[in-house]
């Protein structure tokens, strides 16, 4: 194989290639054979290589979509997927607040109409006493007399 094919495999410029190869002499030392205008690299060669310049992974299309679209697009539903969730139990959260606002509100009502009628209950005790200090005040001021005789 040569550089040129390589390169070409790899979507890399040969002279990438070339300057990798010269900076890295030692270790490509004895592994490439010059034939003509080009230079052929042998299996130890373009195993160094393989390392430095994979091969590209050849891009998925699933339904139109590339591979990394996909996993972009998939990264960001789950990501509103996360927030929904954290957004439910913040609601669930409120609604239970609500729920017991609401309870304390009936509560707080009942108890309202109970001191009401305990107010009005309380204010007839209160006539029916004044009614019964009349009464008394009106027994005190006959006489024994009086009394004696009326029955």
């Amino acid at each position: 194989m040569t550089i040129t094919e390589f390169a070409r495999s790899r979507n890399q410029k040969t002279n990438t290639i070339h300057m990798y190869m010269d900076r890295h002499g030692d270790e490509f030392e004895g592994h490439t054979k010059k034939v003509g205008k080009k230079v052929e690299i042998d299996d130890v060669a373009i195993k160094l290589l393989d390392e430095i310049y994979p091969i590209p992974k050849p891009i998925q299309i699933i339904n139109g979509v590339s591979q990394e679209e996909y996993n972009r697009v998939l990264a960001e539903l789950n990501l509103s997927q996360a927030k929904t969730i954290k957004l439910q139990e913040k609601l669930i959260e409120v609604q239970e607040k609500v729920a017991i606002a609401q309870a304390t509100e009936l509560l707080l009502e009942d108890k309202k109409q109970e001191n009401e009628s305990l107010k009005e209950e309380l204010n007839k005790k209160n006539c029916s006493i004044a009614e019964l200090q009349k009464q008394l005040e009106i027994e005190r001021s006959i006489s024994w007399i009086k009394k004696l005789f009326r029955k």
